[in-house]
């Protein structure tokens, strides 16, 4: 599974995200199915104003 997440990251890197670094956590679930796939679901981190 690991080898899915990272390529999936990196394929990624400049269109959802600048850089996979900025990914601060990460789901993942495997299940067998007669029709396989990649599901990414993603969403965004409010930032804190601590000024």
């Amino acid at each position: 599974m690991d080898n899915y997440i990272k390529s999936t990251l990196d394929g990624l890197n400049g269109l959802l995200w600048e850089d996979d670094n900025q990914i601060v956590k990460i789901v993942a679930e495997k299940y067998y199915s007669d029709h396989p796939r990649v599901e990414i679901e993603v969403q965004g981190v409010k930032e804190n104003d601590n000024s």
